[in-house]
């Protein structure tokens, strides 16, 4: 299927047998006009489907950018989580444990009597150190002023399922973010996403990731989910397949700051020793949010929101008298009318000029 209206599109080819979507946005066909007498080909009915996205498309990208989150996914990063590390077998030393049977229980440990809730787990194994089974969780119920599990003991969860952790540095807070479901406009779409929990470090809270999505495509037949076959019940047709299904589903993820290299991967936020750098969890607007920054501009120009009150140093620069640098607060400004937030370590230097062409008050803040 050719796209010109968005730089991003599905890369499944639909343009193969069976469906033959040969929709070309070039030729300017906006309908399709079914004749009596004329048998209705398949690739009518999906190339029906093509161009109604085409016109969704363009309006879209009209308002937001690729990949822009449209409602919901809003962020959580959590240090607060600790994790606890598992040896592969339960305290009866036979039974293999299972760390999925833990998930949405309550543990509570036998020495300790610290409890908490598993809000998360990973599988591993004691001989892919350092990957254990590791439970994650939020605490619930502290021991007096212990609030941390002992090495080496038994954990027992709701329901009766118990397990050892395991004997030197079983216990830790790692980092985890979790995000909200809602709706990204990605590749010509409009795609719901589901609530997720990602884990960014299992056995550290100072991560150092990008968070973010992929898009995955796929084809759905009735061998892939039954619901397909036809559900009318007492027609020749019943339980007969039908049309295959285009899926466009986003999972979420997190690379090393480094990792550039997907040109899949849309970034949600970066996380730098634990603290948070850069967030779009927010729409983000395209041509609309253009036409009104150049609005305002020319209306309010560049401008102070918040913030930004500098403390004067004296000029002289001399060991570590600060001289020349500014001390003070981050802040908020409008710049060609596009928002940005200054962090205080942003603000290099305060000049002060006095000339005929400045009042003596009149200080420029070089950012």
């Amino acid at each position: 299927m050719a796209a010109i209206a968005n730089t991003v599109t599905i890369s499944t080819d639909l343009n193969v047998d069976p469906y033959y979507d040969d929709f070309n946005e070039s030729k300017n066909f906006h309908r399709i006009l079914f004749r009596p007498g004329l048998a209705v080909q398949a690739r009518e009915l999906t190339q029906m489907q093509s161009i109604l996205q085409n016109q969704i498309d363009r309006f879209a990208e009209h308002i937001f950018k690729e990949g822009s989150i449209v409602r919901g996914c809003q962020t959580l990063l959590d240090r607060d989580v600790m994790y606890l590390k598992l040896r592969d077998r339960a305290s009866n030393g036979t039974t293999v444990v299972n760390v999925y049977s833990y998930l949405n229980k309550t543990v509570t440990g036998s020495t300790s009597g610290v409890s908490g809730n598993v809000i998360k787990v990973n599988d591993g194994s004691e001989a892919n150190t350092p990957n254990f089974k590791t439970l994650f969780i939020k605490l619930t119920g502290a021991n007096g002023a212990r609030r941390t599990f002992a090495n080496g003991e038994v954990i027992t969860s709701t329901g009766g399922l118990t397990a050892n952790l395991i004997s030197a540095a079983a216990t830790g807070f790692s980092a985890l973010i979790k995000i909200a479901p809602g709706i990204i406009y990605a590749k010509d779409h409009f795609i719901r996403t589901d609530e997720d929990t990602l884990v960014l470090s299992k056995y550290s809270s100072n991560t150092s990731t990008r968070v973010g999505f992929n898009v995955i495509e796929s084809i759905i037949k009735e061998a892939d989910d039954s619901s397909l076959l036809d559900p009318a019940s007492g027609s020749y047709n019943y339980a007969a397949p039908g049309a295959a299904r285009f899926k466009l589903a986003v999972t979420f993820s997190a690379k090393a700051l480094t990792d550039t290299g997907s040109n899949n991967f849309t970034e949600l936020l970066q996380v730098k020793d634990g603290i948070i750098l850069t967030r779009s969890d927010s729409p983000q607007y395209n041509l609309l949010k253009d036409y009104f920054a150049k609005r305002t501009f020319d209306e309010s120009g560049n401008y102070v929101v918040s913030g930004l009150s500098p403390r004067l140093r004296e000029h002289l620069l001399s060991a570590n008298n600060q001289g020349v640098f500014t001390s003070g607060e981050g802040g908020k400004v409008m710049i060609m009318s596009f928002y940005k937030v200054v962090e205080y370590q942003s603000i290099k230097q305060l000049i002060m000029y006095q000339s005929n062409q400045l009042p003596p008050q009149q200080i420029m803040v070089i950012i």
